[in-house]
């Protein structure tokens, strides 16, 4: 037998499982085979299968025959009818390390998911540091495990292992599944995870609540409201009649936790405002908007009249997107006048509009559907 089989190229493998080795062979019927293997290193022989009998051109490795963690090269020869036994074949070089950890850090089967998306975190650990992620791509599929809902391309370690699928539909079931690549090509998968979105519902957030009452035939009505608590630089402030807070020496006031903004109203009072100052700023996902105010001299303005002036940046993809927004005129406040600013937000659009308050006056009810 003259003719040498040739060994396919293969993955880097475990050697605590089994391995398959493909081989092709073109002389006669192949009847048996001969698995040789040595240390890449120090070419030392490790393992000689001696005939194995099988007409199937492949091979298979024995779980724990190599250690992790060495490279080693691998030949094959095969044996005819005759036990006639051919010449070794090519050379090809391996490396055993063992099997990646590759899961979700943050999602397990049947977990339950309260929101429209979720933000998949992947975890990967090998013990051999140089044998890095190289790529990795997350799926998402209907409860069928076939129709892919969501698919993140291939996706690599500098761009993080986070990726949020966004639009997850309330009572309604999903199997998420990541698979990965290490530098050598060794294959990882997850498997299926089963996730079930059931979106919170909570009272707390309802501005307002009807609950039918049928053993008392009535029906109760009810309102909630948030307290959100803000934070200040410095600490201490200096409060005027316990329901102002004065912000005249630079002083700062912010709320960051406790709700959500999304389509709002938000209104302000304020007064002895200093001149071209920045009264309020927004810091959203998808949007970013301050407020300054300004004076100026107006054709059929007898006087100087006192305007706000919102500057936004919209984010559409990639692109960073800004305008101007010009509130109405009004004449200058005199000294303890309260000016009432009106700032609305629906659906990435932001508007505003100013009035000068009496001290008799009160805020105006903020337009149905709108949160204050």
């Amino acid at each position: 037998m003259a003719v040498s089989p040739i060994l396919l190229n293969s993955l880097p493998f475990d050697a605590t499982k089994s391995h398959i080795l493909q081989f092709t062979y073109s002389g006669s019927q192949v009847f048996g085979h001969r698995i040789v293997i040595k240390n890449n290193a120090t070419l030392e022989e490790v393992y000689n299968s001696n005939k194995i009998l099988g007409m199937a051109l492949q091979a298979t490795v024995p779980a724990n025959t190599l250690i992790n963690g060495n490279t080693y090269s691998f030949q094959i020869s095969v044996f005819d009818y005759e036990g006639k036994e051919s010449p070794l074949s090519n050379i090809v070089v391996l490396k055993c390390f063992a099997t990646p950890t590759f899961h979700f850090a943050n999602i397990t089967d049947k977990m339950i998911i309260k929101n429209s998306y979720i933000d998949a975190e992947l975890q990967y650990h090998c013990d051999d540091t140089s044998e890095v992620l190289n790529q990795y791509n997350i799926l998402l599929y209907g409860i069928d495990k076939t129709t892919v809902i969501y698919d993140s391309g291939n996706k690599y370690m500098n761009s993080g292992l986070i990726t949020r699928i966004s639009g997850l539909t309330d009572d309604t079931t999903y199997y998420i599944r990541a698979t990965g690549a290490t530098l050598n090509g060794m294959e990882l998968d997850t498997g299926f995870l089963q996730i079930m979105c059931d979106y919170i519902k909570p009272d707390l957030f309802l501005a307002f609540r009807a609950d039918n009452i049928p053993e008392e035939g009535s029906v109760r009505l009810s309102v909630n409201y948030v307290l959100v608590e803000g934070k200040s630089s410095p600490e201490e402030l200096v409060y005027i009649d316990d329901d102002k807070v004065s912000l005249v020496n630079g002083e700062k006031v912010w709320f960051d936790s406790g709700y959500t903004a999304k389509n709002f109203t938000c209104d302000i009072i304020a007064e002895n405002i200093v001149d071209y100052s920045t009264i309020i700023s927004f810091n959203m996902k998808t949007a970013q908007a301050y407020v300054k105010w300004y004076k100026g001299t107006f054709e059929g303005h007898e006087t100087e009249s006192y305007y706000a002036e919102l500057v936004a940046y919209q984010y559409v993809g990639d692109d960073k997107l800004n305008y101007i927004q010009i509130s109405n005129l009004i004449d200058p406040p005199i000294d303890g006048e309260q000016v009432h600013f009106w700032i609305r937000h629906v659906d990435g659009a932001f508007d505003i509009k100013i009035a000068k308050l009496n001290k008799e006056e009160t805020v105006q009810t903020v337009e149905d559907g709108d949160v204050a």
